[in-house]
């Protein structure tokens, strides 16, 4: 049952956990087959992977840890990043994207395939203003790096001569 998930989770991270009755009270149970020894990193991450199966999130505020709907995280203040890509977790994020070469519509439609049920994109001016899991935002920058790149051949051109006359090449 999530609560005995939740319990075991707080015996080895020390963090205070949080969440509302109606989490609990739905009686959402998970299988998890883990056949070799895991570090506390692989089984947070674990746990991380099994709330989003539940639909479920983390909100970290400090030492406090809370656990929502994913649907109602993405309006709370989660992690931002700017640079760099997040974890390749199943934990929401915010992430704040500036195409250099495509239009901020035209990359947000092109990323958007990747986006998971709860995520949110949202084009303000020339950025891209992304709410989803942080596997889903990694997979989205691997995406926008193929696509977000220079066009090959257009622009303006000047070829100079040096034994013709202009006028006379103008059809």
């Amino acid at each position: 049952e999530l609560k005995d998930l939740i319990t075991w989770v707080m015996g080895f991270t020390c963090k205070n956990f949080i969440y509302a009755p109606h989490i609990v009270a739905q009686g959402r149970k998970l299988t998890i087959v883990a056949p070799t020894k895991m570090t506390a990193g692989e089984a947070y991450r674990l746990f991380l992977a099994s709330l989003s199966t539940l639909g479920l999130t983390i909100v970290p505020q400090g030492n406090i840890v809370k656990i929502v709907e994913s649907n109602t995280g993405k309006h709370l203040p989660v992690p931002l990043f700017k640079n760099g890509a997040p974890d390749n977790t199943d934990q929401l994020v915010r992430y704040v994207m500036r195409p250099q070469f495509m239009q901020a519509e035209a990359l947000a439609k092109a990323i958007g395939s990747v986006k998971s049920d709860p995520g949110e994109i949202t084009v303000a001016g020339s950025l891209l203003l992304i709410v989803d899991y942080g596997s889903h935002v990694r997979d989205m920058l691997s995406i926008a790096k193929l696509v977000d790149v220079p066009s090959g051949s257009e622009g303006v051109y000047t070829i100079p001569l040096q034994h013709a006359d202009a006028t006379k090449l103008l059809p």
